[in-house]
């Protein structure tokens, strides 16, 4: 078990808990607000992108404040509906609904942190392979050859390939096609194809 073993199990375990807490009512709000603030973000990405034309930074980072901003607002707004929902729905079934909502919190938050482990897989391949599907010019070029780069690409991948939790992920996610879903932005789809044929094939 190496470092990227323990962060994941750490991510499993955290999830999986904070569904059972939480109750099915109040993860399942959850896991739809994640998947909302996704598809929101990567619909109004490139709009939004245009409004910081004159900001120092990486067109990355712009991009990853705005789907943390975005996906952050629709986990608020799902915290505020949740307390009434169950309210509804344990007077509704004279109680017995709290057995069913802790039972059915676990097995949404263990699909929650399945996602998650997903969402870092993804974002660490489009972090690896950045060179490799970015519009080749002299800069990228000269770039992807340097010998830091090049030492990077090959720490990550080892990582990888030492992580059971990673493999069982990554061959989930390519067997499922998820990395196809129209909510992954295509550079992330085409990163992770990298990483799968470089870690895995």
């Amino acid at each position: 078990m190496n470092i990227l073993d323990i962060i994941l199990s750490i991510v499993f375990i955290f999830f999986s808990f904070i569904g059972f807490k939480k109750g099915l009512i109040k993860i399942t709000l959850f896991f739809l607000a994640c998947i909302s603030g996704w598809i929101l973000a990567g619909i109004f990405e490139p709009s939004l992108s245009k409004f910081f034309p004159e900001i120092s930074l990486n067109q990355n980072i712009i991009s990853g404040i705005i789907y943390f901003v975005l996906i952050s607002i629709t986990i608020v707004i799902s915290n505020l509906l949740a307390k009434p929902v169950k309210s509804l729905l344990s007077i509704f079934t004279f109680g017995l609904s709290s057995i069913i909502d802790r039972l059915g919190g676990l097995l949404i938050g263990c699909i929650l942190s399945f996602f998650v482990i997903s969402m870092i897989l993804l974002s660490l391949s489009r972090i690896t392979y950045h060179f490799e599907i970015t519009e080749q010019n002299k800069i990228t070029e000269f770039a992807s050859t340097t010998p830091i780069v090049k030492d990077k690409i090959k720490s990550v991948e080892e990582q990888i390939k030492n992580s059971d939790i990673s493999k069982f992920s990554i061959h989930t996610i390519k067997s499922l096609n998820l990395h196809n879903l129209p909510i992954i932005p295509s550079n992330f789809s085409n990163s992770f194809e990298i990483l799968y044929i470089n870690v895995i094939d």
